[in-house]
């Protein structure tokens, strides 16, 4: 099981100068924001635990923890350490559990994992037969969600852990970039003369399938427009499942991320071809909420996720 913490937490110190009770009191009070009951919960005595705060805010270079009349108000830095230090000490305590990996593998257990259909297009079934190698009795429930919707639904737990291309910006969610993709064109190869690849002056007098969580405009249309082109959009959907069966028989062409395109093309009669429109890469992640870390099912199912997608998208 990978340790994933974030590195501005231990960046300034060297851990083996660190008693790592030190993080333990740390918690306590910003639990309790009060020294003298956060002793009474750590067993300990007052002037231990203000030794202890005394050594963490030299540690952190903060002060933590501020005197007000309701108590010990944690500062700015200290709400940013607390999900991080809460987690690397569950991952310490689990790690030291003797029976840990097998109960675990043992759970009959449902795991939901957001993502939209492009990537369970790709991943979903290898995904599958890797987990219940590893852990026969789970069950894998693929949840439709988007880049507008990730970050809500892993917030409120509609789902366990989710793959995205990028778009977290709240920091109680952990994210691991697993990659990065592209994208490629896909079309039926009856109306194309020859395979050559697909070249742009082909591409924008071409009509497209769009797939588009708007159905209005994509990636595309945003790459065209910087170099005052346009193309003509023949037909939308918001699911990349729907690709074969809109674009077989069509003259149209389907741009969409390249793992995606790849998939489609093994499982129909469609002909791949590069996109000729210059299209940065995007970051493919797994996220999970920060305290998803207290739940060893779910972190052995992301390490098994991140495995396999690294190893992709090398």
């Amino acid at each position: 099981m990978k340790l994933i913490v974030e590195v501005s937490v231990i960046n300034h110190f060297n851990l083996a100068n660190i008693d790592l009770n030190l993080l333990k009191v740390f918690l306590m009070l910003y639990q309790e924001q009060n020294v003298t009951r956060a002793a009474e919960k750590l067993c300990l005595g007052q002037p231990a635990v203000s030794a202890a705060l005394k050594r963490l805010r030299q540690v952190y270079d903060d002060s933590l923890f501020e005197r007000t009349q309701a108590g010990m108000k944690p500062t700015a830095r200290a709400v940013l350490l607390r999900p991080v230090i809460q987690e690397a000490l569950d991952k310490i305590e689990l790690s030291l559990s003797p029976r840990l990996e097998s109960d675990i593998r043992r759970q009959v257990r449902t795991i939901t994992l957001g993502l939209s259909d492009d990537y369970e297009i790709a991943f979903g079934r290898q995904l599958v037969r890797l987990i219940q190698q590893q852990a026969p009795g789970f069950h894998i429930v693929f949840q439709q969600t988007n880049r507008e919707r990730v970050e809500q639904a892993i917030m409120t737990h509609q789902v366990d852990l989710a793959i995205t291309g990028g778009s977290i910006k709240d920091n109680r969610i952990r994210r691991q970039t697993l990659g990065q993709a592209g994208y490629l064109c896909l079309y039926d190869p009856s109306f194309r003369q020859d395979s050559s690849t697909i070249r742009l002056e082909e591409f924008v007098a071409c009509k497209h399938l769009l797939i588009s969580f708007s159905g209005l405009t994509g990636a595309v249309d945003d790459a065209l427009e910087e170099m005052n082109l346009k193309r003509s959009v023949q037909m939308s959907s918001s699911h990349f499942a729907a690709v074969p069966f809109l674009l077989k028989g069509t003259a149209a062409l389907c741009t969409i991320p390249d793992f995606a395109a790849r998939a489609v093309a093994d499982n129909s009669h469609l002909s791949l071809s590069p996109c000729p429109v210059k299209m940065a890469k995007f970051s493919v992640d797994l996220c999970w909420h920060y305290d998803a870390v207290r739940d060893p099912a779910l972190m052995l199912v992301r390490d098994i996720i991140v495995g396999y997608l690294s190893d992709y998208f090398k």
